[in-house]
């Protein structure tokens, strides 16, 4: 594969701002035998689905996203995977997903808040 066809590869594949695609997870190819979460991206066919955690309350979210195409999911029976591998429901945010932005604020300076970009000339 060339640079040029890498490049169209990439484009091709980049479902960024598509609409969320609605699966049951239950539905889907997995990766192996033995994992009950890794599955086969049913858009691209060669990325994968995790299932993702909320990072704070690490509870499953019904919103996934392939590795390879980033093309987003909606576990339509989150509920089930959730009671199947006896874990609390899927998180909140998933109703109402928050805006993708850190609500954790440093309290200390790091070692990069004295870098300032250079202007242009």
């Amino acid at each position: 594969m060339n640079e040029d066809q890498a490049l169209d590869f990439v484009l091709e594949m980049s479902n960024h701002d598509v609409p969320i695609i609605e699966v049951n997870h239950a539905d889907l190819e997995r990766i192996h035998e033995d994992t009950m979460f890794k599955s086969h991206c049913p858009k691209c066919k060669r990325g994968t689905l995790l299932v993702c955690r909320n990072p704070v309350s690490m509870k499953l979210q019904a919103r996934d996203r392939c590795v390879l195409c980033a093309q987003k999911f909606l576990y339509m029976d989150m509920q089930e995977l959730c009671d199947k591998v006896g874990e609390p429901g899927p998180h909140e945010d998933d109703i109402n997903p928050l805006p993708h932005t850190s609500s954790v604020k440093n309290k200390e300076p790091t070692r990069f808040s004295n870098l300032t970009i250079p202007e242009e000339e």
